[in-house]
């Protein structure tokens, strides 16, 4: 970052250095909950109206839903690593392997096979669907993000939040390895706000709290459950009809999501 560009003391001063946009980036499984959060101090606001755009030629990318008519999902099914080939990008070279639920509603996943044979050059991505987990296989690769350089590797996973702009280039090479979309862990929360209940993360004596509840895990909940777990409060104005309310709408949308997953 150039000298002065972060600001200090304080995440969205009213005029940022260098003619700047401070930004929040959006939550997602892998935000944690609470205070803590990420900010961007990016050149243009992503908001900014945009034109000009082309749709550009990537057809083995595909978004959930996906449905192949003469395919019949009703057993295991394997494939054959991607063949080797010369010029692949981290774009050109993604292979989609299997979808679940809709990115319209943002709830499901979607798998992927990657082969990575060159750097990324004059071009950037990001997801506007979920997180990407990135398991490498073979090679190692640089992801160039706004919040700095990630270098990865076979035994090392990468996780890049959603919205977040970046570059994939070629350390070692080929590379293959395994991407994922999936559900993120606020889903529920969201789903639960549209139908008008407010709920919240984790335990009240951890609010805020990067690590998961001492008191959950005491309870004899893992991490991961600890971490995707919900806080529901009741007061003295809370009726009957608000309870039954809750429990509809939580059976609803817990419906929902595992169908769709």
């Amino acid at each position: 970052a150039l000298p002065g560009a972060l600001p200090q003391g304080l995440n969205s001063p009213q005029k940022v250095n260098y003619g700047l946009y401070a930004e929040q980036l959006s939550g997602s499984a892998f935000t944690q909950p609470g205070p803590e959060r990420t900010w961007c101090y990016r050149i243009r606001p992503s908001v900014k109206h945009a034109h000009r755009f082309q749709k550009i030629d990537l057809p083995y990318w595909k978004s959930a839903p996906h449905v192949v008519d003469d395919v019949i999902s009703l057993g295991q099914y394997r494939w054959d690593p991607v063949d080797p080939q010369e010029g692949l990008t981290w774009l050109t070279g993604m292979r989609t392997m299997t979808t679940a639920g809709d990115v319209n509603t943002q709830v499901g996943m979607a798998s992927h096979v990657y082969l990575v044979t060159e750097s990324m050059v004059d071009s950037y991505f990001y997801s506007a669907d979920s997180e990407l987990l990135v398991v490498p296989q073979q090679g190692k690769l640089r992801f160039a993000t706004e919040l700095g350089v990630i270098d990865i590797e076979p035994q090392e996973i990468a996780i890049i939040p959603r919205g977040l702009v970046y570059r994939v280039e070629l350390l070692e090479g080929p590379c293959r390895g395994d991407e994922k979309r999936g559900i993120d862990g606020e889903m529920l929360l969201l789903n639960l706000d549209i139908e008008g209940i407010c709920v919240s993360n984790g335990s009240a004596c951890t609010s805020g709290a990067v690590e998961p509840s001492h008191v959950l895990l005491a309870l004899g909940r893992d991490a991961e459950q600890a971490k995707s777990s919900i806080r529901i409060s009741f007061g003295k104005h809370t009726t009957k009809e608000d309870i039954s309310r809750l429990v509809h709408s939580l059976e609803s949308v817990l419906s929902r999501m595992f169908t769709l997953v």
